[in-house]
């Protein structure tokens, strides 16, 4: 059986150096003040309730979780709190050892209500700073969080994916099949399923988040050559006083500069995904 292969959102260079070529001075300013990729862990509900085809789980998290959208809180009044990977490493321990008990398994469903409060609680945080971080890219502060949750995120979908397989794998799997994750669930997980909890797969992707981290680092801090300074690229073109030939020649000064960094980095990438989709038995990324 295929490893599920992580869909970690496309930050590539390429597309923003070839998609710049036809811009005017307007479309790409307002492209790099735009510059945004979508969610890395859509991903996360499509495995859940595609792949396990858990039937209508997720409807029943929702109301068990309070994830409806009765509780949505408006943009502007989010706290960002940087989550904790070992708080929620401890409530699946506890998870694993009542598993492992004869426990009441109506007090394990209550306490994977709590492990899926953390899970959600985490992408919220995770999903904020990426917005944060996207909206000012030479915001030092914000890149920090969101490198921090992105490297972070890998190590929740291991704890996760280790839950799954002591869930499935447990004497109250068919319960929980059953009564909380929902049809094919012990199909999925219980047979030969190992996710991130295999380390070679789990190394490949932590190559593959630390060249996305280095991507954003190198696209936080583009400078170029401006009268025999090295400037902010996003502040000389922002500058409203520059001319039509300052402006054009500054983003020729950009793709001569930094067109062989990501390029390089762009081939790297490229090769651990292609490293990726080979361990998880396919053809392509």
């Amino acid at each position: 059986m295929k490893k599920k292969l992580s869909l970690t959102a496309l930050l590539l260079a390429a597309a923003l150096l070839l998609s710049a070529c036809s811009m005017s001075r307007s479309e790409l300013a307002e492209f790099l003040d735009g510059s945004t990729v979508q969610s890395r862990k859509k991903q996360a509900e499509a495995g859940r309730n595609g792949e396990a085809e858990t039937g209508g789980a997720e409807e029943e998290h929702r109301e068990l979780t309070g994830t409806g959208r009765d509780n949505i809180v408006p943009f502007e009044e989010i706290e960002y709190v940087r989550p904790s990977v070992a708080a929620m490493e401890a409530r699946v321990d506890k998870i694993k050892a009542l598993l492992a008990e004869d426990s009441d398994p109506d007090g394990v469903m209550e306490e994977l209500d709590r492990c899926w409060e953390d899970y959600y609680t985490f992408y919220t945080m995770y999903t904020l700073a990426e917005i944060c971080s996207y909206r000012d890219m030479t915001d030092a502060a914000w890149a920090e969080e969101y490198d921090y949750c992105d490297a972070a995120s890998d190590d929740v979908e291991r704890i996760i994916d280790e839950l799954y397989i002591a869930c499935a794998k447990s004497h109250m799997g068919e319960r929980l099949e059953r009564d909380y994750f929902g049809e094919g669930f012990l199909d999925y997980y219980g047979s030969d399923y190992t996710g991130l909890t295999d380390e070679a797969y789990a190394a490949l992707l932590r190559q593959e988040t630390a060249l996305l981290n280095e991507y954003r680092q190198l696209r936080s801090g583009v400078t170029v050559d401006y009268r025999g300074e090295e400037v902010s690229y996003y502040d000389l073109t922002e500058d409203p006083s520059l001319s039509d030939e300052e402006y054009y020649a500054a983003v020729d000064a950009y793709y001569e500069k930094y067109t062989p960094i990501f390029g390089e980095l762009y081939i790297r990438l490229v090769k651990v995904r292609n490293e990726l989709a080979a361990y998880c038995g396919y053809e392509s990324y």
